[in-house]
């Protein structure tokens, strides 16, 4: 009743609206019927879904309508605090028992165990749980209880997270966080937005009382601010059963606090903000205007669908006219984008990314583009050429919504419970949106941008390296420049229609050699050129149909003093012009036809790679044609690549940038790319010197082999291949001297440790790896799996947990399988440079235990059964025949294929003999860099 009358209020505030516009938008949006949705008398709401996307598995959510806003000054960082302190004890499972429970089933801490905390909104998970045993249901429930208020909060367990917290918040202070930080200010002038960040204050962090932490705990964290998501291969009904019996019983919360909901201040005066820091080394120039969502009440209507159609289309809109800002206008890019800052307002932003430093430009560029859509709107061209690249975007979320996943439908859920969205169906959602798509026209949406392109609400922000910022125009400066170009008199934006593909020539196709059909039908035809093609007809892509074009050469087959140079033609070819279109036409092409395709070039093969439609079919031909065999190269567009290039070479290099090229080149003993290009070497970068590079990889159409894969008939394939490829002729002979360009990996003993200067960050990072030549199967690959696994939980456990000494430890697998076969495991973390050396000993001990005393058959267990846990879920993804092919015919050996066949082998003797194996190599590389102070 209190939702009709509220709709009703809605329906009267709106009335000066056409009435058949408003009574469509305003019509409530159906629920989705396949979600159960109740809530207990203590006031804890439950969601329950059926879904079979994997089988066998479920998620377990707690989803808190609670996050950092609601912090007090001395509890700044206490909502992530007490996300962490979730899995240090509860009423039901002591000290880590919650965690030593599920990974005793296959459900693995950090993976499948975790949690976040946002500034409006706090969800603690158990994903990806097996179904098949009750006891295992039931306990995830009772850990979601637990959570509930029953998290136990022990003096001991909260000053050992202290120090993982203060390792947290050390690895996030880069000049991002630092620099995502100050625009916060900015954008949430005065509000409670802008003190909070979620991280916390590291004096609070270290000095905070117990019982701070519980009195916050219990305030907030009650059942009328939370909801049970339970979404998987479940009973509904049982599952439903079973929270009502064991979540009824929490206590309501007596003479409860009152949920605050803060906004974001309007300004009429546009805000100019800077944003600069030492280590910064992009410089950009972003409008943002805040706009409101939609009101509570309206969101549970077709206006949310009108809405977010508006939008998208309005963004389209601003983005074409982006992509054709002229060449003179010292904007390298401008990326229009939506967004939100907080639950009651959006952001709609413009970045641009100047040529060079001259942000000032770029800000007087992307503050016309607003102006000129404020004063005059859209055209129905422009509303013309959007709409189809709309349905298109909302075409595509369908079909990947089709076949949605337990947590694609948890975050739906969450995101109704915490911010009060439809909870529609996918179906639902994409009939709403392309009915509204239908009906759309240019008044209307000239009517409704002035509610997002808003005159007021916005903020001019300058981001740049710190020693710059002497050059950044003052408030006054900008301010007059902005009122200068609202006032001027703007001409309409005239649209530039899209351009066609140009394909002059008469091609009579010239029948293929030879055709053999193998038993999996199977085509291989033998074009006249000396071409070969397979096809396979199949429906792995959906619609899509795939091609790749392969040929052996690559950097192996470039002589030594052309290495860097083929490098820069690989990257140029971005930039050819291809049936007279230039990079922005080509791209709007390519989208609007369907069709991709891209030239590239690895250490030993050249490749083409693309994908089309059979509708699309030609067109993709066409292109590859023209791509073999009439490019051209605009010299303004070469002249500017090289400009920007040696612009780059002469910046400075700052620490981070020394370091890693260092690593570069203690890493291998041989690497083709050793060291950046030359000043000489760019000059090099001539028309005909590109030209003569990329006709000797690309221009070599009878050396390729053709492979293609999708739903397409045999005989249409043939026919296209017989026209659009056996009529062309190399340019380029058959290269014979190959030399091998596969970088090698040093043996033996590196180290480095660097100390970086001007530095605000007080972090030092850490990497280590251990390599080893042992023999490239996928029995070794499942063996160095479960190692890394192992490993992983060792050193969370050391150096995370009885340490505090950092917030993760990764540790990975790394194959090579050319020029010889290698593989590497490595560790790496960040921390606090006084501790790298103790937690770099730690790191070493854990090795050398592996290899001398081994690994428990407990540790093998747990490995086994999380493994195994994706098997089903692998079967039911289908393999991309043409993917699988391409690699097949280079040589490369996929490990992954036939791994699950070696789970349930593993034994802890084995695993300590790869160990040793592995190790005993004695070839280790450790990478420390650390602030100079």
């Amino acid at each position: 009743m209190k939702k009709i009358k509220l709709l009703l209020a809605v329906l009267i505030l709106l009335g000066a609206a056409p009435a058949g516009l408003f009574s469509q938008q305003m019509s409530p949006v159906p629920v989705d019927a396949a979600v159960r949705y109740g809530k207990l008398d203590n006031g804890l709401t439950y969601y329950i879904r059926h879904n079979e996307q994997p089988k066998q598995r479920a998620e377990f959510f707690i989803a808190q309508n609670v996050g950092a806003i609601l912090e007090n000054d001395d509890q700044n960082g206490l909502a992530h605090f007490l996300e962490h302190m979730a899995f240090n004890g509860t009423k039901n499972f002591p000290d880590k028992r919650i965690i030593e429970y599920f990974e005793t089933v296959g459900v693995k801490f950090g993976t499948n165990i975790n949690a976040y905390t946002s500034l409006d909104e706090t969800v603690y998970n158990l994903s990806d749980v097996p179904t098949s045993r009750e006891g295992i249901i039931d306990s995830a429930l009772l850990v979601l209880h637990d959570w509930s208020g029953f998290i136990t909060l022990a003096d001991k367990e909260i000053d050992a997270e202290r120090g993982v917290i203060r390792e947290e918040w050390r690895t996030g202070a880069g000049p991002e966080r630092r620099m995502w930080k100050a625009s916060n200010y900015l954008k949430y002038p005065g509000s409670q937005y802008a003190k909070r960040d979620v991280i916390g204050d590291t004096a609070v962090i270290n000095n905070f009382s117990y019982k701070t932490l519980r009195d916050y705990y219990h305030k907030w964290y009650r059942p009328d601010l939370q909801a049970v998501v339970v979404v998987g291969d479940i009973d509904v009904n049982d599952i439903e059963n079973r929270i009502k019996k064991m979540f009824s019983s929490i206590p309501k919360a007596k003479n409860p606090a009152k949920r605050e909901s803060y906004s974001v201040p309007d300004n009429a005066e546009p805000i100019i903000g800077y944003i600069t820091d030492p280590e910064s080394k992009g410089y950009s120039t972003r409008i943002v205007i805040k706009y409101p969502f939609v009101s509570t009440p309206e969101k549970q209507t077709k206006q949310l669908i009108y809405d977010e159609v508006m939008q998208n289309l309005v963004s389209e809109m601003i983005k074409n006219r982006c992509d054709r800002l002229p060449a003179d206008s010292m904007v390298k890019a401008a990326i229009p984008a939506t967004g939100a800052i907080s639950y009651a307002m959006r952001t709609f932003t413009i970045t641009a990314l100047p040529i060079g430093n001259r942000m000032v430009d770029a800000a007087k560029v992307v503050v016309t583009e607003i102006e000129r859509v404020a004063k005059h709107g859209f055209s129905k061209e422009e509303l013309t050429i959007a709409i189809p690249a709309v349905k298109k975007q909302i075409e595509s979320n369908y079909r990947r919504a089709k076949d949605q996943k337990n947590e694609d439908y948890v975050n739906r859920i969450v995101e109704h419970f915490t911010r009060n969205e439809p909870l529609i169906s996918p179906e639902e959602r994409y009939k709403l949106q392309t009915e509204c798509l239908k009906s759309i026209t240019t008044e209307q949406v000239n009517e409704f941008t002035p509610k997002m392109i808003r005159a007021d609400n916005r903020l001019l922000i300058f981001a740049c390296p710190q020693k710059d910022s002497i050059n950044l125009p003052t408030k006054e400066e900008c301010l007059k420049f902005m009122k200068e170009i609202k006032d001027s008199d703007l001409p309409k934006y005239e649209p530039i229609k899209n351009k066609t593909l140009q394909f002059e020539k008469n091609l009579t196709p010239i029948a293929a050699k030879s055709e053999v059909i193998s038993k999996d039908t199977t085509y291989t035809w033998q074009l006249a050129n000396g071409a070969k093609v397979i096809f396979k007809k199949s429906g792995e892509q959906g619609d899509n149909i795939k091609l790749y074009a392969i040929k052996k050469g690559g950097y192996s087959a470039t002589d030594e003093k052309d290495l860097k140079l083929t490098r820069f033609m690989e990257r140029f070819t971005s930039q050819f012009i291809i049936g007279g279109l230039k990079k922005q036409d080509m791209t709007k092409w390519c989208a609007a036809n369907n069709v991709s395709l891209k030239p590239s070039i690895d250490y030993r093969f050249d490749e083409f790679s693309g994908t089309f439609t059979k509708k699309s079919a030609e067109n993709l031909f066409k292109l590859l044609n023209l791509y073999m065999s009439e490019y051209s190269i605009d010299e303004k567009d070469i002249a500017y690549s090289k400009t920007q290039t040696l612009k780059e070479l002469a910046m400075p290099t700052g620490s981070h940038e020394i370091y890693k090229d260092t690593c570069q080149k203690l890493e291998y003993s041989y690497y083709p790319f050793s060291g950046k290009i030359t000043p000489s070497e760019v000059e090099l970068a001539s028309i005909t010197n590109i030209s003569k590079l990329y006709d000797a990889h690309f221009c070599t159409p009878s050396q390729f082999t053709y492979i293609l894969s999708g739903p397409a008939e045999p005989s249409e394939i043939k026919a296209l291949c017989e026209k659009y490829i056996a009529t062309l002729s190399d340019k380029s002979a058959p290269t014979s001297q190959f030399k091998d360009r596969e970088p090698v990996v040093r043996k033996g003993e590196v180290s480095l440790f660097y100390k970086g200067k001007n530095l605000k960050s007080s972090k030092a990072s850490f990497y280590r790896s251990y390599s080893g030549k042992v023999e490239y199967t996928t029995e070794n690959y499942v063996k160095a799996r479960f190692l890394v696994y192992i490993l992983r939980e060792r050193y969370m456990k050391s150096i995370r947990e009885e340490k505090g000494g950092t917030y993760h430890v990764g540790v990975g697998i790394g194959t090579i399988q050319y020029p010889q076969p290698l593989f590497r495991i490595s560790v790496d973390f960040d921390t606090d440079p006084k501790l790298v050396q103790e937690l770099a000993e730690i790191v070493q001990k854990e090795i050398e235990k592996v290899t001398t005393e081994g690994v428990s058959d407990k540790e093998v267990k747990e490995v086994m059964l999380y493994l195994k846990k994706g098997v089903e879920e692998k079967k039911s993804i289908k393999r991309d025949w043409a993917t699988d092919l391409k690699n097949s015919i280079k040589g490369n050996v996929d490990l992954t294929i036939g791994e699950e066949n070696y789970f349930d082998k593993i034994t802890s003797k084995e695993l300590k003999k790869f160990a040793q194996q592995l190790f005993s190599q004695k070839n280790r590389m450790t990478f420390i860099f650390a602030p100079e102070n």
